[in-house]
């Protein structure tokens, strides 16, 4: 009786902590209600503007008054150290957060006023860690668009640079990923995310890191699939490796919540600032 009574105490604390899981889940506020009197959010040409946007966690400031405006089909990348606010500012983009101050706009319609489903079916993420299902290359590269055809994904993975080695594996596009896509190479895995993006055919793109974990062979076939997806697409591109933002539209360094540079890559490097000595540090360390 005593050695039971302690393991029922082990037990007990097991069952504490899982409940503790268990009603987190349960109690977990919707982020809006299914039937929502918000407007749809038409179908849009990819305009995006932060109009002076006020940010921060638990009351500590992390973006403070920033204002960026990306026309059609631009590329704008953020840069800075981690820690900046470049993936909170994203974030803020995609309603995952909502601000504490300012406006965000997309083609001028403020997107606290639009139904999440309808803001979010017009952006698509390419994230660092990839996210795969266990189970087929096609059904997750289809996932999020289960109206598509068998040709429409078979398209998306040829223009994603992921065609060829989908059909060298044994089942093709009828292979199991694994759990967490473990049966496939990181540069694999982000080449399946990319043709989900590209099948989802959005007009704004949000690629966070989306190269930083990969090797240079892997990095330039994703790189590839990222030009193709990123063409008449308003683009907001965080990137640690410099080297693959020469060709942006805007620059925007972050530091410390705060816009401390803008401007084309050769506007910045002639400006002898913040960025241009970054450059110079990736320089030296890959001459190294």
């Amino acid at each position: 009786p005593v050695k039971t009574l302690g393991q029922f105490n082990n037990v007990l604390q097991q069952c504490l902590a899982s409940a503790e899981r268990i009603f987190h889940i349960l109690d977990f506020r919707e982020e809006e209600p299914k039937k929502s009197s918000k407007a749809q959010l038409p179908t849009v040409t990819g305009e995006v503007q932060f109009c002076n946007v006020f940010f921060g966690y638990n009351q500590q400031p992390v973006l403070k008054n920033i204002s960026i405006h990306a026309k059609p089909g631009e590329v704008v990348a953020l840069v800075g150290a981690s820690g900046s606010g470049k993936t909170t500012l994203l974030n803020l983009l995609l309603r995952f957060y909502e601000v504490d101050s300012g406006e965000i706009l997309i083609d001028g319609h403020p997107i606290s006023e639009v139904t999440l489903a309808s803001l979010r079916r017009q952006i698509a993420i390419v994230p660092q860690d990839t996210i795969l299902f266990d189970g087929t290359v096609i059904d997750n590269i289809g996932y999020g668009c289960p109206a598509a055809t068998r040709e429409m994904l078979i398209e998306a993975a040829k223009r994603a640079n992921a065609h060829d080695f989908i059909t060298q594996m044994p089942n093709g596009y009828e292979t199991s990923v694994g759990e967490s896509g473990l049966k496939l190479s990181g540069g694999q895995q982000q080449r399946i995310s990319i043709a989900r993006s590209i099948l989802k055919n959005p007009q704004i793109l949000v690629l966070d890191e989306a190269t930083s974990a990969l090797d240079s062979k892997s990095e330039a076939l994703v790189q590839d699939s990222l030009t193709n997806l990123m063409k008449r697409r308003t683009s907001f591109v965080i990137a640690h490796r410099l080297s693959t933002i020469v060709n942006a539209d805007q620059i925007i360094l972050l530091e410390d919540g705060e816009i401390l540079e803008r401007g084309t890559q050769k506007e910045l490097l002639a400006k002898g600032g913040r960025f241009a000595e970054l450059w110079s540090l990736q320089d030296a360390n890959q001459a190294d």
